[in-house]
């Protein structure tokens, strides 16, 4: 039986680690080739993502991209489009919580400039290239066989919803995802394009890993949630799953919440 994405074309920055590679490994295993991209080709553990496609039988490449860089998010697309023809799906993934060791949680009277810096440059900054230079292509290709030109996915967050302490760079560049995403979706709904965001609660992967140093802050993390516990890359892989599909005939401009509950409360 066909997957659900067979045959399209799908680019996902940000996909070596987390979530970008839980949405990657799904996409293929539903039909779809995948352009990956990311600063750096492997994982922590040596594993790349379009190595694991790949070895199982699928079609895959790697494009090594710093979407704060518009020559590398240009060449990102020029590739993608001169290899397979087109792009189909979109996913805006990569991006950058700030918290590192030197730098934890911090109101914003204290935040250092190179926090705010960074959050921005990559989670704002860099899915608008992406979505500029994506669009160029996507805009102008014939329609597929249900009509549409195409399907973007940006990753939000839940502070892209509602605001939280002493994380103003992260909820700032996440509100700025959420307005591009709403933005876009009204300029590219006359092409037949799609754009729409998920907007995850806690999600176990790198970018929360910090957090696991503090045990007062992990359990608060985890109490947040009515659902208990924090997320998984694959409950976020599930939703994109469904975005970037021929079932989304009419969502378009969401912003939707996979949070177990968070913004409920």
């Amino acid at each position: 039986m066909p997957g659900r994405l067979q045959g399209k074309i799908a680019v996902i920055t940000g996909n070596s680690t987390g979530i970008g590679r839980a949405i990657s490994l799904t996409f293929y295993r539903e039909g779809a080739t995948v352009v990956c991209s990311d600063m750096k080709e492997d994982a922590p553990d040596g594993s790349t993502t379009h190595g694991l496609i790949t070895k199982d039988g699928g079609k895959a490449i790697f494009i090594q991209c710093d979407v704060t860089k518009p020559s590398e998010v240009k060449n990102l697309m020029n590739t993608a489009v001169n290899e397979f023809g087109r792009i189909d799906i979109l996913v805006c993934n990569a991006g950058n919580s700030g918290i590192t060791r030197e730098h934890m949680p911090a109101p914003i009277w204290e935040l250092d400039d190179s926090v705010w810096e960074r959050t921005m440059g990559v989670n704002v900054h860099g899915v608008f290239q992406t979505l500029k230079y994506g669009l160029r292509y996507m805009i102008n290709q014939e329609p597929a066989a249900d009509g549409k030109r195409g399907r973007i996915i940006n990753l939000a967050s839940i502070v892209g919803l509602v605001g939280t302490r002493n994380s103003s760079s992260y909820v700032a560049s996440k509100h700025a995802v959420a307005g591009l995403t709403k933005s876009v979706a009204l300029e590219v709904a006359p092409y037949n394009i799609h754009c729409n965001a998920v907007c995850p609660g806690f999600v176990d992967t790198a970018l929360v890993a910090g957090l696991k140093e503090n045990d007062a802050a992990w359990q608060l993390i985890n109490n947040l949630h009515p659902l208990g516990g924090i997320g998984k890359a694959q409950d976020i892989a599930n939703m994109i799953l469904f975005m970037a599909s021929e079932e989304n005939t009419w969502m378009t401009g969401a912003c939707v919440p996979v949070d177990g509950g968070y913004t409920a409360q």
